[in-house]
């Protein structure tokens, strides 16, 4: 876990991996879900930031939706082309407050 950030009373945790590999970042992501969950409960937020390509990130991110019932509406998954800064904060910032840069 790199960051944590607190909107009101919820938790949203954020971790960073440099790994293109997906099953590295399937472990992190496995990860990162669950201890966000062990601190903030249910209606805690996630987001992983990794270095996979765009392509593979909605796969990614249904099989980790689909082995932890994990949603849209707390996980995010951010691969390279969302590194770049202004693309990485509007993201982060809409995920966490629901609300664009």
């Amino acid at each position: 876990m790199d960051i944590f950030i607190l909107n009101g009373y919820q938790v949203c945790g954020i971790s960073c991996t440099t790994s293109s590999k997906e099953a590295e970042c399937k472990n992190k992501g496995f990860e990162v879900l669950h201890r966000v969950r062990q601190i903030g409960g249910e209606e805690a937020k996630t987001i992983l930031i990794t270095c996979l390509e765009d392509e593979k990130i909605e796969d990614f991110y249904k099989d980790i939706e689909d082995k932890t019932r994990s949603n849209s509406n707390e996980f995010l998954v951010l691969g390279i082309e969302d590194l770049k800064p202004n693309n990485l904060w509007g993201k982060i910032r809409e995920h966490i407050w629901r609300e664009p840069l």
